[in-house]
């Protein structure tokens, strides 16, 4: 019996707890250039030219560098990161930033940090952040998103063609041959 209760007191105390992960990807520092805490392992060899890969992979690190956060946002990203914590959301993004995260949670229907993530990666192709909250869903792209709501069809014919399987040509295309979209399957999703 002891060891029965034990394992349920361990199932409570896991199911009670919450675990967050923080993402904080590249920082636009000068790490790369830093060999005063690069271990001598890591070094580059003296008077070995190096390989067109290692160039290669030296190039990618400092352009990952270069795209990366400023480092003065560091303390809005912690912020963001413990309030995110403490609200128990189990996914951390630091490359979007407090006034995006603000404008896509006003508009998600959900406030689910995937689906704010994809509502403010929308808005940064152009698309209108209503919009975006309505594509959310639909596992697109935002490019992909973006090319439908560049056909200047009605939004909601727009999501019709798309859960139909149509491709925005074709949906532009049958629009203009005077084809109406299936009607939206009943009970919404």
């Amino acid at each position: 019996a002891g060891s029965f209760h034990g394992r349920w007191q361990v199932a409570i105390q896991v199911a009670i707890r919450r675990v967050s992960c923080l993402c904080p990807g590249w920082v636009n520092t000068a790490i790369a250039d830093s060999a005063r805490n690069r271990p001598e392992w890591a070094a580059p060899a003296l008077g070995v030219e190096r390989s067109p890969l290692e160039e290669m992979m030296e190039a990618y690190v400092r352009d990952q560098l270069r795209s990366g956060i400023k480092p003065e946002r560091i303390p809005e990203v912690a912020e963001r990161g413990f309030r995110s914590a403490a609200q128990a959301k189990g996914y951390l993004d630091t490359d979007l930033t407090a006034s995006e995260v603000e404008a896509a949670e006003a508009v998600s229907p959900t406030r689910d940090q995937g689906d704010v993530i994809a509502i403010v990666l929308m808005m940064r192709k152009g698309v209108s952040p209503d919009a975006a909250a309505q594509w959310s869903r639909t596992g697109l792209s935002p490019d992909e998103v973006k090319k439908w709501i560049e056909t200047t069809l009605p939004m909601e014919d727009c999501l019709r063609w798309q859960v139909a399987g149509v491709l925005p040509e074709q949906a532009v295309k049958r629009s203009a041959a005077g084809l109406h979209p299936p009607a939206a399957p009943s009970g919404g999703h």
